[in-house]
This record gives C-alpha cells, structure tokens and sequence, in this order.
C-alpha cells in the first residue's frame, strides 16, 4: 500500500535521517461504550460490520449471557486490536494555535497550557494532539483531545470484566465509525517505516537541506542578539558610572541630616523649656510673652522686682547668660479689686545644651523657632 506523501514528516536524530509516514488505524474493533452497553464494530478499511451489543453494567464476575458470548467470540475470532471509543460528553475538544518551533514537540507544548485549554491540568486528564494546517504567520494549527483520567481508567476497567484490553482509547465527535487516528493514553503509535527508499533518499536531502537554513537563521539571529545585549550592556555601563557621584552625594546628604538631627537633639524643646521656666516663676510673676530663637530665649512680663528675675533663671540647669533686653520700667496695675505697683521687664538668657546624651529623649513636634503666648501667673 502506497503512503500518503502529504502525511510524511521528517525527523533529525544525530546525524541520520529518517522518512516515518503517520497512518490511521484502518482494521480494529471499535468498542464503542454508552452508559450500560458495549457496541461491538469490526472495521476495516471499506465497511464496518456491527457485530451487537455486550451489557457491561453486571455485577464482575458474572457469566455474560449466551448472545454476549456470541459477540465476544467474533471478536477474539476477528484478531485485531480493540480501540475503546468514549462519547463526546465524556471529553473536551478544541483547537490551538503554537508557534513554528513546537512543531516538533506539540505535546509538551500543549501539556503546559492543558489547563488553559481544557477543564483539566496535565496529571488530571489523557490527552492527544493532531497537527492540523500552517497558517500564513508560521503557526501550526493543532486539534487537542482531552478525557478525565478517571473517566478513561474507569472505562478500560469495565472492558476488562468482559475480556477484553483496548489498544487504544480515543472520543469520537462527527463520526463514531471513523478512523483511528490517536491514543489519549499514548501506548499505541500509529507511525509505520516508509517502504519507498527513494522517498527515504529525498526526504533526506530536504532535511538535510532545511536543517542548513535554519542553523543558517539561527547563527543570524543569535548574531542580531548579540549585538542588542552588547548595546544594553554599553548602555548600563554608561548608567553605572554616575553610581559613585550618587553615593558620594548620598553620603553627603546623609552627613547633614544627622548634624541637624544630633544637633537638634542636643538641646531641649521648646515644651522642656516653657515647663522649666513655668516651674522656676514664683507666684507673683506674670509672664506676658515667651519667645525662643535659635539657642536664645526672651521672656517678658511683670514681677514685683525685675532684678529677682536674673537670679531665678541662673538657677536654672537649662538657661544661663540672663540678662535683661531693656530697662525694666515702674507701673501700676490693677489686680482684682487693688492696684499694685509692679516692673515691666524683659530678660534673655542662653539655652544650654545637653550634658549628658544618653538622657536625651526623642523629639517631640515642636512648635517651631519662635513661639510666644501668655504663660504667666497673676499677682
């Protein structure tokens, strides 16, 4: 019998090449299985024959009755292998498009996407694939068939109570007497040698002579590759020689945002400040205004005797330097129902930083440089 030459397909292994041509299998018995029964078809390659029906749903173990008998008798008469055919329902069908360099491994491509394509991952499903026709942008066409490997297993079980072992197991969708064209479990080859040597001769010249091209394209690309990753890495190196300005001004940046932090931490708030003069103003001072700037602090207001007031700030840990900003001045003011006599002052003093950084606690928010407001006690 002649082969189909527009089925052949070309494999390089080494150095060797080999023409396989891929053939249907035309002679076999279809055990098509519905639901409870088995219909038995002896098919060859110009007719079919039904050869009847087996009830599989009986308990295992029990004698088939005598027209079973009869239908398995043929089969085992007829000497050819057993393909099990499941209905559609029991399976999934579609279509893929992969790309030019799968065509040599379209099952591992397709095994990586099962379960994209179908219901099923690869472990949960049998599976076969069937090239179909290149498209114009190079992408092969692929008919994917998929069954539940539960679903297969349980079926190959239910041929084995009446004595029978498929070969192969396929779905069948448009025609239920059609060729046999895979295996979902993948232990029937349907690839046979080409008789025609002359065929096998050209057939490895043409391999031979598109395995120049595509190493050819391939060096071409790997080339044009090459050239880009050269560009990228010139293009890096360029980026990478600012790295040391950037650190070296990081660095910098880094220096001055602790200078200020430590410096700041050295001295005490503004909230540790107006608590410590609060504490050391005796009853009778009345504090108009408190102002801080940089390390100077300003205090205003009126005291039975503005000169006690430079004595109680030296006495404080935080200030020192006080000294008044102007010439306290004599005046009368009404408290209540009297009016006292009482001296306008205003003193600055020094705000000293902190001896001892271990006690120096987080900074709080602060108010900012100047602050003012009324803090005093009334006469």
């Amino acid at each position: 019998m002649r082969s189909d030459p527009s089925k052949r397909h070309f494999e390089l292994r080494g150095l060797s090449l080999s023409a396989r041509t891929q053939r249907p299998l035309r002679s076999c018995i279809l055990a098509i299985l519905d639901g409870r029964s088995l219909r038995l078809v002896r098919r060859t390659r110009h007719r079919q024959t039904d050869l009847g029906q087996v009830d599989i749903a009986r308990e295992h173990g029990e004698r088939p009755d005598t027209a079973a008998e009869m239908v398995l008798r043929q089969v085992a008469d007829a000497d050819l292998p057993v393909v099990l055919r499941l209905p559609p329902d029991k399976g999934f069908v579609c279509t893929d498009r992969l790309p030019p360099a799968s065509k040599d491994d379209l099952r591992a491509m397709v095994a990586n996407r099962l379960d994209v394509l179908t219901p099923w991952s690869e472990e949960q499903a049998y599976f076969d694939v069937q090239p179909g026709a290149r498209l114009a942008d190079g992408r092969i066409e692929v008919r994917v068939t998929a069954v539940p490997r539960r679903t297969v297993d349980r079926a190959v079980e239910q041929l084995g109570r009446v004595g029978l072992a498929p070969l192969a197991v396929d779905l069948w969708t448009d025609d239920v007497y059609g060729e046999v064209r895979y295996d979902l479990r993948q232990r029937a080859s349907f690839e046979r040698p080409s008789r025609t040597v002359p065929a096998l001769v050209a057939v490895s010249v043409v391999a031979a002579l598109a395995a120049g091209g595509y190493l050819a394209n391939r060096i071409h690309e790997g080339e044009g590759a090459l050239t880009e990753r050269r560009s990228l890495a010139a293009a890096l190196d360029a980026r990478l020689a600012d790295v040391p300005d950037l650190h070296a001004e990081i660095a910098a940046l880094r220096g001055e945002a602790s200078y200020v932090f430590e410096r700041k931490r050295a001295r005490p708030s503004a909230i540790e400040i107006v608590e410590e003069v609060s504490a050391a103003t005796p009853d009778g001072v009345w504090l108009s205004q408190l102002s801080v700037d940089g390390d100077e602090i300003v205090l205003r207001g009126y005291a039975p005797d503005a000169s006690s007031m430079l004595a109680l700030i030296e006495q404080s840990a935080m200030l020192s330097g006080a000294e008044f900003r102007s010439p306290s001045t004599r005046q009368r003011m009404i408290v209540g129902d009297d009016q006292v006599e009482v001296d306008a002052f205003a003193v600055a003093a020094t705000i000293e930083p902190r001896t001892d950084p271990s006690l120096r606690p987080a900074d709080a928010p602060d108010a900012g440089a100047q602050g003012s407001g009324d803090a005093g006690r009334r006469p």
